[in-house]
């Protein structure tokens, strides 16, 4: 059998067992039977496995490098700023208001004088508070000297250290007449000279000149100095009088001295900030890189065809399981309970034979199907022949209703169906292992 044929039986099998199992599963036992245990049958299915190869590809973590030096870094010069104090902070005070006397009035002349308002002062605003910028000094330029002038010599001839050697002359007599000291290399002309073996050395000094060299400068500019003077708002107080009727009475007064009002102005710190040389330009030696080794890795993957051109075989292999072995349990004929009691069985009455033949179809025939009682039948009848008006007659029965006419014509239907579900669940189970083992 091909698998195409095989797959078509088991699948053709498993959709009619659950039909025949519930068939008989929902048909009424017959009276007397007895109960029936539900039977299981082991389907087996085998594991499902897969070839699987070991690929091994070679990673660079890191390529080689050759040995460098960095280059060399010029550090530029660094400043600082100072603080340089042109004037120090002072205290000035300003008087705001003299001195003065005030004559107070604590009673007025015995012609009483009632106020009906009192004298109240207003502070009249002539020019408001301002602050000028006062220059203590104009912005100069200032030429400093980095270096003096001086004198230097100019050396022509650098000094010279040689050696002078003695020579003497002799007659012919050998006595010697006179000496004379001559430079390395040097002697004196004509013959009976000759060394002595004293010598010394000399030094010759330096020749050159003395040359001016003009002073090294740069300028530097100084900003104006100036200070802020706060000038505050110039005010006069207009006094006005109390409105008063006058009672005749003297006045009874006394003077208040009012001390001057002051106060005190202070002058902040006057200075400027100059920028100096911290730290002059230097340069610092570049960084040397040593030479770097190719640094790479083994990397593994297991796979049934090779993850691309960078990957090679190795002579690794395993087979994975895709799904495991396994023994389903199937049900072939469920339990049945035991059928009830069958009743005592009743003979029918007697019936004389009608003198005129019944009709092709009598109404009263029953109803085959259910088991109903016909007209004028008996209810003992299981059958559902009904008794009617024609009881030798038996019903019509159809193909497609083959089943319910073995439930109800008291044969044992529901075991016999049960019987050929668990033949075509075996069956199945048998033509799936052979396929299986074909495929």
């Amino acid at each position: 059998m091909t698998p195409a044929r095989t797959r078509t039986a088991l699948a053709l099998t498993l959709a009619c067992t659950p039909l025949l199992i519930a068939t008989a599963a929902h048909a009424d036992p017959a009276c007397g039977t007895p109960a029936v245990d539900a039977v299981f049958a082991t389907v087996h299915t085998d594991a499902v496995t897969h070839l699987e190869l070991k690929w091994a590809t070679t990673v660079v973590d890191s390529p080689a490098a050759a040995a460098w030096d960095e280059p060399d870094v010029v550090v530029p010069a660094t400043y600082k700023t100072v603080t340089v104090v042109d004037k120090a902070a002072w205290d000035e005070t300003v008087v705001d208001k003299a001195a003065w006397d005030e004559t107070v009035v604590d009673k007025a002349a015995w012609d009483e004088t009632v106020v009906d308002k009192a004298a109240w002062d207003e502070t009249v605003v002539d020019k408001a508070a301002w602050d000028e910028t006062v220059v203590d000094q104009q912005a100069w330029w200032e030429t400093v000297v980095d270096q003096q002038a001086f004198q230097q010599f100019v050396v022509t001839r650098p000094a010279m250290t040689y050696r002078v050697n003695q020579w003497q002359y002799r007659n012919i007599f050998g006595h010697v007449l006179y000496t004379e000291w001559w430079r390395e290399g040097t002697s004196p002309s004509g013959s009976g000279w000759s060394l002595t073996g004293n010598w010394y050395y000399q030094t010759d000094p330096a020749q050159g000149y003395w040359a001016y060299v003009p002073a090294v400068t740069h300028q530097v500019f100084h900003p104006a100095e100036t200070h802020v003077v706060h000038h505050d708002a110039e005010t006069h107080v207009v006094t006005h009088d109390a409105e008063t009727h006058v009672v005749t009475h003297d006045a009874e007064t006394h003077v208040v001295n009012h001390p001057a009002e002051t106060h005190v102005v202070n002058h902040p710190e006057v200075n400027h900030e100059e920028q100096v040389v911290d730290v002059a330009e230097h340069s610092v030696p570049g960084e040397h890189h040593d030479a770097v080794a190719e640094v790479s890795h083994q990397e593994y993957q297991w796979a049934a065809q090779s993850p691309g051109e960078a990957w090679v075989q190795t002579e690794e292999s395993r087979i994975v399981t895709d799904s495991a072995a396994s023994d389903t349990q199937v049900l072939v004929t469920p339990a049945s309970p035991a059928g009830a009691p069958c009743p005592p069985a009743v003979a029918p009455p007697a019936v004389a034979p009608p003198a005129v033949a019944p009709p092709a179809v009598a109404p009263g025939a029953g109803d085959h199907g259910d088991g109903g009682i016909g007209a004028g039948g008996s209810a003992n009848s299981r059958n559902g022949n009904g008794n009617g008006t024609s009881p030798a007659k038996a019903p019509a029965v159809s193909a497609a209703s083959a089943v319910p006419v073995l439930a109800h014509t008291g044969a044992d239907g529901a075991g016999e169906l049960l019987a050929l579900g668990g033949l075509l669940v075996l069956a199945g189970a048998g033509a799936q292992r052979v396929a299986r083992r074909r495929g």
